[in-house]
């Protein structure tokens, strides 16, 4: 999926990322200086979601401004982590072959399913011109099976083996999955972090 991230499209993303951008230094400038705690993290984990929908799949989901918005819940959704989640996890490393035939995360996986489809569908499953992931996996569905190495096959002289993927449906929900979940996190935290480190040495 690197196509996606060649210095020629992030030219064409780059006028996105000043809007979001300016509309954090916005909502940063409006917040009423009461003395109380900023939590840097919300803010930029709400920058990062609109940053993501945004460049990735064509969505202005606007959380700086509704905090309750469909896409930044799902975000939460995601890294909710309680007990019974680290229990289910210890499980799943346990008894691999068991958990994949179980939805743990039922709840994540229909929104998603319902968030990406209705892209698909507006876009009547072509390319849109946008240049965004969402454009990338319809351009690869379009060309027909993928042919690359296996990860998990070898030939007997411990070179891969090639293999043929159908890129369905669900699969390409799954890489937009990957792709909104790997993002978001790293991103809100390591410049949430940054922020930390920019109050103690201005």
């Amino acid at each position: 999926m690197t196509p996606a991230f060649t210095s020629g499209k992030l030219k064409t993303m780059f006028p996105l990322i000043v809007e979001r951008a300016e509309r954090l230094q916005n909502n940063a400038i409006n917040v009423p200086p009461t003395g109380g705690v900023l939590d840097s993290r919300e803010i930029m984990a709400r920058y990062t979601t609109d940053f993501i929908g945004a460049v990735g799949f064509g969505l202005d989901s606007d959380s700086l401004s509704d905090e309750n918005s469909a896409f930044r819940k799902l975000g939460v959704e995601i890294f909710k982590f309680d007990v019974s989640q680290l229990i289910t996890q210890m499980l799943k490393e346990m008894f691999p072959e068991t958990f994949k035939h179980l939805k743990i995360m039922k709840k994540v996986e229909d929104d998603v399913f319902a968030l990406v489809r209705s892209i698909f569908q507006k876009r009547n499953y072509m390319p849109s011109g946008r240049n965004d992931f969402i454009d990338l996996l319809l351009e690869c569905k379009n060309k027909g099976n993928m042919v690359g190495e296996s990860i998990e096959i070898t030939k007997p002289d411990g070179t891969p083996e090639q293999v043929s993927v159908e890129l369905s449906e669900a699969l390409m929900i799954a890489q937009v999955f990957v792709f909104f979940a790997a993002g978001f996190e790293t991103s809100a935290s390591s410049t949430s972090y940054t922020f930390h480190e920019l109050v103690y040495h201005p």
